[in-house]
């Protein structure tokens, strides 16, 4: 995998190019990022040819659909910065660090963000998001469990072993052994429509 970046009425997109063992090209524009898969028995000259088509057909849309760039504009943190979460409010305190990876915590009403140094620059606010979404989410999980447990009791009444967060995941689901994997996405937009 590559990530390219297209630049469409002064912003900068990013598109994941995947190579893989597949039959066909295809193209999708997500919210964030596009992403170009293609296969791998295309020679150079064609799989270049192939993914340049793709490109233009990625731009042309973002350009017919111009909201798609507008949900683009990725939100800043910075030190000092007040985040609200539901009727919270948290004090961002960042600091960065020469060390391999990042953490986050939460004392009080003071989250700590302590970021490695080594990230590039176009990814750390994606980084920072991620952090932040998985603290906090950490912070909320047995408020969650207390109301999934209920509403378990009183329409199910099952057996669950354990109910946790998925990052990977859009949706949440039920595992086979009596797990509920929440999704961290579904979580926090569930949090947005209460």
């Amino acid at each position: 995998m590559r990530i390219e970046y297209m630049e469409v009425n002064g912003i900068k997109y990013p598109i994941n190019i995947f190579i893989e063992d597949r039959k066909n090209i295809s193209a999708r524009i997500g919210r964030k990022i596009g992403t170009i898969r293609a296969p791998l028995f295309l020679n150079r000259d064609e799989l270049s040819r192939e993914i340049l088509k793709m490109k233009v057909w990625i731009r042309q849309k973002l350009i017919e659909i111009p909201i798609m760039l507008e949900s683009k504009a990725a939100k800043t943190y910075t030190n000092g910065d007040i985040l609200k979460i539901g009727s919270d409010k948290y004090l961002l305190d960042i600091s960065f660090k020469d060390k391999q990876s990042s953490s986050a915590r939460i004392a009080g009403k003071i989250i700590y963000l302590v970021i490695s140094s080594s990230i590039p620059d176009d990814i750390k606010n994606h980084h920072i998001s991620s952090l932040l979404s998985r603290c906090v989410a950490r912070k909320r999980i047995e408020g969650l469990k207390s109301r999934i447990n209920g509403l378990n009791q009183k329409y199910f009444n099952q057996k669950v072993d354990k109910i946790f967060l998925k990052t990977t995941s859009q949706t949440g689901e039920a595992a086979p052994t009596m797990e509920i994997l929440m999704s961290l996405q579904g979580f926090f937009l569930r949090r947005r429509m209460c």
